[in-house]
């Protein structure tokens, strides 16, 4: 009996299923390889940044912001309830019907509207500082 090789390469025979199984084995060996090199060369060394004077100067300032606005954001917007059900100085009324309250309230809407605003402002401020960050790491 003949080998399916031996036919005219008809049917795949156990010595061509070999050939091609090594070559794709070697081809995938060759792709790690070059793969792995180049993980290699595109490493970041993140711990360097975060180190650096600039990272920290834009962290320092991010937090300079944050935490002020965020602290009268809320203490601004849970005094309403406060006031509201602990005291009666929001009952009296400023003109007509129209009480402190409603003044309160919607004073609420446009201080949300002026810390959004401000954000926006200091957010492109920090996103150029990281632009420079990137641009100075070769990133």
């Amino acid at each position: 009996m003949k080998n399916a090789v031996d036919i005219g390469g008809i049917l795949p025979g156990p010595s061509l299923e070999k050939n091609k199984y090594q070559k794709r084995c070697e081809e995938m060996v060759r792709l790690e390889k070059k793969l792995e090199e180049s993980e290699q060369t595109d490493l970041v060394d993140y711990e360097k940044i975060v180190a650096s004077k600039e990272f920290q100067n834009m962290l320092s300032d991010k937090k300079k912001f944050v935490i002020p606005f965020t602290i009268f954001f809320m203490g601004y917007s849970l005094l309403l309830p406060f006031l509201v059900f602990y005291t009666d100085i929001l009952d009296h009324p400023l003109i007509g019907d129209i009480t402190w309250a409603w003044v309160y309230g919607v004073s609420i809407t446009v201080m949300s509207v002026w810390v959004c605003s401000i954000y926006v402002r200091k957010s492109e401020r920090i996103d150029e500082q990281i632009k420079e960050i990137i641009e100075k790491e070769g990133l």
